[in-house]
């Protein structure tokens, strides 16, 4: 079993940040044109060379802020005002009242994003920061499981207090194939 249980873990371990980069990879390379105008501009200044693909821009922005907004204030308003621990075995410090910070957060990010860049209606960017929201605060709570599986406190030292590179980008491994899957829903494509 020992070999079958290496093997597993491997495999495991591609999924688990191969899925998420290929998603990424996939909406930035989002197709379509149905933008505001100065979006086109500002997706052509953040390419850095790439192409604009201002859709797939305005969905990996809408990711990545929207998942960083959400952990930031998840971890603001869980300092304020958390009383109700979320999941005290698997993450002891987090509380729902930080949860729903967060994903209020992740909310009006993504529907930010979406209005000024015109890629969706500002009620469906709203939407998306749910999903992106929910999922990333899963994403948070699993990687918090595999550490406490592995009985360590932080994933590694590469940036001193804070608990490890996985740490930072852990939401953000849920975030973005729930994103692709929702964008597929959304009737969007890929170029």
């Amino acid at each position: 079993t020992g070999a079958a249980e290496a093997w597993a873990w491997g495999v495991a371990g591609v999924g688990y940040t191969g899925l998420p980069v290929s998603s990424a990879i996939a909406l930035r390379k989002a197709a379509g044109s149905e933008v505001a105008v100065a979006w086109h501009a500002i997706s052509d200044r953040l390419a850095m060379g790439w192409p604009a693909a201002p859709v797939g821009m305005a969905w990996v922005l809408a990711v990545v802020l929207a998942t960083w907004a959400g952990d930031s204030a998840a971890y603001l308003a869980g300092r304020v005002f958390g009383r109700h621990k979320l999941a005290p075995v698997v993450s002891p410090g987090k509380t729902i009242e930080g949860a729903l910070g967060g994903l209020l957060a992740s909310v009006l990010v993504s529907a930010a994003v979406f209005a000024v860049s015109g890629a969706l209606p500002t009620w469906t960017g709203a939407f998306v920061g749910a999903g992106i929201g929910v999922c990333g605060q899963l994403g948070d709570l699993s990687e918090s499981f595999l550490k406490r599986q592995a009985g360590v406190k932080d994933s590694g030292d590469l940036i001193p207090g804070h608990g490890g590179m996985l740490d930072r980008v852990d939401a953000l491994l849920f975030a973005f194939p729930a994103a692709l899957l929702m964008f597929w829903i959304a009737g969007g494509s890929v170029g």
